[in-house]
């Protein structure tokens, strides 16, 4: 599967949002499908930013997945790519400069586009 940024920040969006007790589920996301949105989940859970419940399927897919929470570094991973203006001019830097969108160059490229809006 291939990594959707733009869907990693509607996901840590829906769970920064989410009342207390409440889950976002591979089914929240609309315009995406639950195995998509299921197996991005798992990934955020992997990469530590996020707490979830994962229930495997057949050949490993994920059958179903519900995040629990944002850990520390999901809340900061959300506060650099919250903002729609931010997040757009990361992307576009990015996509400017021929850097893939790996977690270091997210934030790399986030680092950037900060420094200039701010001179």
């Amino acid at each position: 599967m291939v990594r959707d940024w733009d869907l990693i920040r509607k996901i840590l969006v829906a769970t920064e949002e989410k009342q207390p007790g409440q889950t976002v589920g591979s089914g929240s996301i609309d315009g995406y499908s639950p195995a998509i949105v299921g197996g991005h989940i798992a990934m955020l859970k992997d990469g530590g930013f996020v707490t979830a419940a994962i229930n495997p399927g057949f050949a490993g897919a994920v059958r179903q997945a519900e995040i629990l929470d944002l850990t520390f570094e999901g809340h900061d991973l959300l506060d650099t790519i919250r903002n729609k203006g931010v997040w757009e001019k990361i992307k576009s830097t990015a996509k400017e400069k021929g850097i893939d969108l790996s977690f270091g160059g997210l934030k790399a490229v986030a680092e950037i586009v900060i420094h200039q809006m701010l001179n």
